[in-house]
């Protein structure tokens, strides 16, 4: 059964590797370059990633059936999508705002979950 859900983590890691390539492969000369300078300061790209890490940690929790796994899927994924909100803010502030508070009430219950889960 483990093999079953390690494979299945396996091909979806393919699958969005595959969707990656298409879409970069689709990208015009103006947009692979601008791509290419965000990608010159990794530190950004890493912060924004951090959500799609956590869905991926988050996936891998469900079908490994590790609690663990799952509490620091939603702490990525809120640190994620505060740091997302934060870049946001600078250019819409209300849409900004909104992705904070959307990453900080993911913190705010997966930490009050998690307190209640060890006491």
């Amino acid at each position: 059964m483990l093999a079953i859900k390690l494979s299945i983590i396996f091909f979806c890691m393919v699958i969005v590797s595959l969707y990656i390539m298409r879409t970069y492969r689709n990208l015009s000369s103006v947009e692979k370059e601008k791509l290419k300078e965000e990608l010159r300061n990794p530190v950004t790209l890493l912060l924004i990633a951090l959500v799609y890490i956590g869905i991926m940690a988050l996936f891998m929790g469900l079908f490994l059936d590790f609690d663990v796994l799952k509490y620091i899927a939603f702490v990525l994924m809120g640190f994620g999508l505060v740091f997302i909100g934060a870049e946001e803010w600078k250019e819409d502030f209300k849409r900004g705002l909104l992705i904070v508070t959307a990453g900080s009430a993911v913190l705010l219950v997966t930490g009050l979950h998690c307190v209640g889960m060890f006491f």
